[in-house]
């Protein structure tokens, strides 16, 4: 059953208090933090923090303040990469910004390979029948 009424003090205080911790809650939260901005998955994230990923996942799921506050950090890197590449743009990086309208407008500016037969004609198919030359 999901419980999402815990603050992440009420978690600080019910984890320092079980004494199940290698290191303070709030340690563990920030470890937490910074690997999810370096782009380490949850399993990663977890490792580097001490605990299971059960644990992390439990905290989730009975902290909606947790589950939120650790999704943004997963997020935060995503956004500055979107404020590098308009930075990139407005100082007139050409590169950046064909690169940006190649995936934003696929339809229209894609990079796209078409391959055709001799003189631009289609490619005419076959097939390959292997025969057993055993006797039997």
């Amino acid at each position: 059953m999901k419980n999402k009424d815990l603050s992440v003090k009420e978690l600080r205080e019910r984890a320092d208090a079980t004494g199940q911790l290698q290191q303070p809650f709030d340690k563990v939260y920030s470890i937490l933090e910074r690997e999810f901005v370096n782009l380490a998955n949850t399993e990663q994230a977890c490792q580097v923090a001490g605990i299971h990923h059960s644990t992390f996942y439990k905290w989730k799921n009975e902290s909606e303040e947790f589950a939120y506050l650790m999704e943004r950090a997963k997020n935060d890197t995503n956004r500055r990469a979107k404020l590098n590449l308009r930075q990139a743009i407005e100082n007139g990086e050409v590169e950046t910004s064909k690169w940006l309208i190649e995936r934003k407008e696929k339809s229209e500016y894609s990079l796209r390979s078409e391959v055709t037969g001799k003189d631009g004609k289609d490619i005419t198919a076959f097939q390959v029948e292997i025969i057993d030359g055993k006797k039997d």
